[in-house]
């Protein structure tokens, strides 16, 4: 069987919807810990429940990887501020979003919470047109504007 097959097959659409997408592999806050140094590496990994071979395979996920680069740049420029353990907080509540976001249990997870869910992701995801609008908006607004030069030559 080829790639295509498994594509077409019946039900293929709602398995890829029902994949979480927002599932790392790794605790978000890990690479934070780790580039905060709240601990030896063994410790912290020892207190997310990962052993060393499952760390050894977490260095070589490009995803891991990235995410460590990216906390040690977050904590060179922010100190490990607020901002930094806000982001990290953001990450770790994506799956929860997502089971909001698509819950079919629709007496537990309100329509309008969905779509507010739904809203939220396109907006810190960048998507949002609006914000792009907005800005040009402001921008013609701007180039708009009559320049007014008075020179008084008394």
């Amino acid at each position: 069987m080829n790639d295509e097959d498994d594509y077409d097959a019946p039900g293929t659409e709602l398995a890829l919807l029902e994949r979480d997408p927002t599932e790392l592999g790794f605790p978000p806050s890990l690479p934070l810990e780790l580039a905060a140094k709240t601990g030896t590496v063994r410790e912290i990994c020892h207190s997310y429940g990962i052993d060393e071979d499952r760390y050894n395979e977490l260095r070589q996920n490009p995803v891991f990887r990235r995410a460590c680069e990216d906390a040690l740049k977050a904590f060179a420029q922010d100190g490990g501020s607020f901002r930094a353990k806000a982001r990290t907080l953001a990450e770790a509540l994506l799956p929860h979003m997502f089971k909001l976001a698509t819950s079919t249990d629709y007496r537990s997870v309100p329509a309008n919470v969905q779509a507010d869910m739904i809203k939220a992701a396109i907006r810190v995801a960048g998507l949002d047109a609006s914000i792009d609008q907005k800005g040009a908006a402001a921008g013609k607004a701007a180039a708009m504007t009559p320049l007014n030069i008075q020179i008084n030559l008394r």
